[in-house]
């Protein structure tokens, strides 16, 4: 606005003779065209948390043996609670006969290494080395062999295979699918028969069982809902971005893509798009729209932002911007017989037009008018002019000796208006930018942390409507959240 007041001075204080012109006449009194609606943008949010707390809750879900012997025998004495499987007191019937008589199992299964965990893209596969002794026999009690009894324990590798994707309602949902691959098989050796496979049935039954409980906890440990609820609600309130500036997301949806594990294992990441109307607002803090958190939508999204921010002044705003610049520019020419008695701003077409009432010395209404441009840099630095195409200036006096002076003075003006016509608000804009930056580099909530940086700026427009000056610019860059409780 600071040419404005340039403009008004050259208009109020030129005094050099120049001839006389004929004088342009205001724009056609047509209103400006409604704007249009403002696209809705996706902004990607990198999430990330530590995928070794999510592995931990699998190893908490399977029993672990503390007292193995070296040859990894885990003592008939351990509690029951050190066990995975464990039938010993009586016996278990399986799909096996004998001479007609059912037979059975007497069996212990348990575990003393951790679970090795391999992960592509999305998929996990969880691998787990089970140990085993068994007694074969009939069900009636007579024992016809045995395995891993009285020599090293025999050993099963189970295998778990997942998919990870996030649920609607904000949690990983693993589906994780068992299988069991024996080692050296079990078998009664003088009557021939192997009764591995039969075994394998109620174990098959009970890991999967303990897989399914290794999901449920990971659903436990992975719920974020409350906690992204609470970061939904501060990244939706109004961001100082200077004095009188405010940056408002406007966000109302969450898409988020499935989730990947970082190349050193450490994270477990997540890109979350969140989609909103973003833009700017000069004046008074904005009271934000109560927007709850939304259910979660699985889909494709970039990695890093690319969006429009809108930028809105009413013609009130800037009429009161222009006027206190005007009041400095005034002071500033001591000018003291020249007084500025209002400021108006309103649009006709796709004109702008500053009206201005002046008494004393120069006593009339003075009019500056012109079509808005914003040429903007683009790269990694904010920058960019805001121009009047075709400026122009007409008055009405309110008196001979106003429209006298002006004869005198009006070529000379619009020379130095069509010179003057821009404003390089590439100091505004880099000024608002820490504190867009800092808006994006900020707690959350005491278990989040919101991490960002900007990389590109422009291009940019301006359009005059019926109410104000709307202004777009676009941003570039990436946005992180850092959940603490589980780094």
């Amino acid at each position: 606005m600071r040419k404005f007041a340039t403009f008004a001075v050259l208009l109020l204080a030129g005094l050099l003779p120049a001839g006389c012109i004929g004088q342009a006449s205001l724009p056609p009194d047509v209103a400006p065209v409604r704007l249009p609606i403002q696209a809705t943008e996706r902004i990607p949010v990198n999430i990330r948390t530590s995928w070794q707390a999510l592995t931990g809750a699998i190893e908490a879900a399977i029993p672990r043996c503390a007292g193995a012997s070296a040859d990894g025998t885990c003592p008939e004495g351990a509690s029951e609670d050190q066990f995975v499987f464990r039938h010993e007191d009586d016996w278990l019937a399986i799909d096996r006969s004998m001479l007609g008589q059912p037979m059975g199992v007497r069996i212990a299964v348990w575990r003393v290494s951790p679970i090795a965990v391999a992960v592509s893209g999305n998929h996990v596969t969880a691998s787990l080395k089970l140990l085993y002794r068994m007694r074969v026999g009939l069900m009636s009690g007579r024992q016809l062999a045995s395995c891993g009894l009285g020599e090293a324990p025999r050993e099963l590798t189970v295998k778990l295979d997942g998919d990870l994707r996030f649920a609607p309602q904000w949690y990983l949902d693993p589906d994780f699918r068992l299988s069991l691959v024996p080692g050296a098989r079990c078998a009664v050796s003088f009557l021939g028969i192997d009764v591995t496979d039969a075994v394998m049935k109620p174990v098959r039954k009970v890991l999967q069982e303990e897989a399914d409980d290794a999901a449920g906890r990971i659903r436990e440990v992975s719920d974020v809902r409350e906690l992204a609820a609470a970061f939904w609600t501060r990244l939706n309130q109004p961001m100082a971005i200077g004095e009188g500036a405010w940056f408002l997301p406007n966000l109302s949806e969450v898409h988020i893509q499935p989730p990947q594990t970082s190349a050193d294992g450490r994270y477990l990441g997540a890109t979350v798009a969140v989609e909103g109307v973003p833009k700017v607002v000069i004046g008074a803090r904005p009271v934000p729209a109560v927007t709850p958190l939304p259910t979660l939508t699985e889909g494709p999204v970039a990695p890093v932002f690319s969006v429009k921010v809108r930028g809105f002044i009413s013609y009130p705003e800037a009429a009161a911007i222009v006027r206190e610049h005007l009041a400095s520019a005034l002071a500033a020419q001591n000018l003291p017989a020249i007084r500025l008695a209002s400021v108006s701003m309103s649009g006709r077409g796709e004109n702008v037009v500053v009206a201005l009432q002046v008494h004393g010395f120069l006593s009339g209404k003075f009019y500056l008018f012109g079509v808005p441009r914003f040429e903007s840099t683009r790269g990694s630095m904010a920058g960019g002019k805001l121009t009047l195409d075709h400026p122009r200036f007409s008055f009405t006096s309110d008196g001979p000796f106003t429209t006298l002076v002006l004869s005198f003075v009006r070529q000379r003006i619009q020379r130095d208006l069509e010179a003057a016509a821009w404003w390089d608000v590439t100091p505004e804009l880099q000024r608002a930018m820490p504190g867009l930056e800092a808006a994006l580099n900020r707690e959350l909530t005491p278990e989040a942390r919101l991490e960002g940086r900007l990389t590109e700026f422009g291009p940019g427009e301006v359009r005059v409507g019926p109410d104000g000056l709307e202004a777009w610019y676009r941003l570039g860059g990436q946005i992180g959240v850092v959940v603490a409780p589980l780094n």
